[in-house]
């Protein structure tokens, strides 16, 4: 299913019929003001980023905490409003997946195989969002320049795909692995 270049309120509607159940609409409402006045670097508004990786997740079979999850995913990273932060780290906690949320969130100046590690320990719903995450972000690199597209192949194909592999469920896994390498061929690399 091709979610690019759909508005939010397309995809909400989607999110709805896709999930397997409520839970989710707290998340939601929170990720939509933690990514107020936020943009992709393609320029869209970037809580369409969120809600695609919530919608591949439940697509996928992920769970209503997984849902949520996914649409939080890049609050504790990318939101500066400590409120909101507070927000997302309380529904977290109260869903049951603050480990994983901690787990997702990559710290200024980390290793990214210090990073996989903390996914691969957190378990199995934190590596189905971050392969949703992955996917989700290889599939739309507008803006981005040719060095950190390679940079992203190798950490995607070094560090990220042992952990899709080991935890997240083989066909996600193996359209990584497509993704990975229609990337590698576009910038004349191999994996």
């Amino acid at each position: 299913m091709n979610l690019y270049g759909l508005p939010v309120s397309e995809l909400v509607p989607r999110l709805k019929d896709a999930s397997t159940g409520p839970g989710w609409a707290d998340a939601l409402a929170i990720a939509y003001l933690a990514h107020d006045g936020q943009k992709r670097d393609g320029g869209e508004p970037y809580l369409v980023h969120p809600i695609r990786v919530a919608v591949r997740t439940a697509l996928a079979g992920g769970s209503p905490q997984a849902v949520s999850l996914a649409l939080l995913h890049d609050v504790l990273e990318d939101c500066r409003d400590k409120a909101l932060v507070g927000a997302a780290v309380k529904e977290a906690d109260q869903g049951g997946y603050l480990p994983e949320l901690r787990a997702l969130t990559k710290r200024r100046g980390e290793r990214i195989e210090d990073y996989a590690e903390r996914v691969r320990e957190a378990g199995r719903l934190a590596a189905m969002v971050k392969v949703e995450d992955r996917i989700d972000n290889i599939g739309d690199m507008r803006g981005w320049t040719t060095a950190r597209r390679g940079r992203y192949l190798v950490e995607t194909a070094v560090w990220l795909q042992p952990v899709a592999r080991d935890l997240a469920p083989s066909s996600r896994h193996a359209e990584l692995r497509r993704l990975t390498w229609r990337l590698a061929q576009g910038l004349g690399r191999q994996p």
